[in-house]
C-alpha cells in the first residue's frame, strides 16, 4: 500500500529492511527497549506460540505436566550459570556461554518465540545443570556469604523468569497493528 503498487518479494523484503533501519537510526532509544523486551522474552517462562501451542500439547501429553520438563524450572539456573561465570571464573563454560548469547543475539533480530528458542535448550539445559552442581558443591562448602548471594540471586532469577503474562503485555504493545 506505501509504495502504491504491487511489489516483488525482493522489493517487498527491501522495504521492510528498509523501514526496519529507519526506526534503529531515528529512535535508537526505543529500540534499545525492544531489544532489551526481547532479550527478557526469551527467558520468561512462557511460551510464546507460533506453530505449536505448549499450554494445549500440555493438556493431552502428561510428561509435560511434569516440573522437570519446565523451563521455568530450568532458565533460572542457566542464568545463574552467569553469575558463576562472572564470580568464579570456571574453565570451559566460557564457550556455552558464548553460544547461548550469540543465539540469543542472532534470535533478537527477528522473533523470539518458542520454536525459534528451542535450538538454544540443550545448551540451556547444561548451563543449568552446572549451576546445580555448583550451587551443591557450594552448600556442602559451607560459605555462607556465597550462599546467601546465589541464594538470593537465584530467586531473583525465578521470578524474572516465572512473571506470567508479561509476553501478552509485549505483544499487545509492540507486536500488533
Amino acid at each position: 500500500k506505501e509504495s502504491g503498487r504491487e511489489l516483488t518479494p525482493k522489493e517487498a523484503s527491501d522495504h521492510w529492511f528498509s523501514k526496519g533501519l529507519d526506526f534503529i537510526k531515528n529512535d535508537p532509544g526505543e529500540y534499545t527497549i525492544l531489544l532489551l523486551k526481547k532479550f527478557f522474552l526469551f527467558w520468561n517462562s512462557e511460551e510464546i506460540a507460533g506453530n505449536i501451542n505448549y499450554y494445549f500439547c500440555r493438556n493431552y501429553v502428561p510428561i509435560l505436566k511434569l516440573p522437570f520438563f519446565s523451563y521455568g524450572l530450568i532458565a533460572p539456573f542457566a542464568l545463574l550459570a552467569f553469575v558463576f561465570m562472572i564470580r568464579k571464573r570456571p574453565k570451559g563454560l566460557s564457550l556455552i556461554i558464548l553460544l547461548v548469547f550469540s543465539y540469543i543475539a542472532s534470535l533478537m533480530l527477528y522473533f523470539v518465540t518458542s520454536r525459534h528458542r528451542f535450538p538454544s535448550i540443550p545448551f540451556i539445559i547444561i548451563l543449568a545443570s552446572y549451576s546445580a552442581f555448583s550451587y551443591k558443591d557450594l552448600i556442602r562448602s559451607l560459605k555462607i556469604k556465597d550462599i546467601i548471594f546465589f541464594t538470593f540471586t537465584l530467586l531473583a532469577f525465578f521470578i524474572l523468569v516465572n512473571i506470567i503474562g508479561f509476553h501478552t503485555k509485549l505483544e499487545k504493545k509492540y507486536f500488533t497493528s
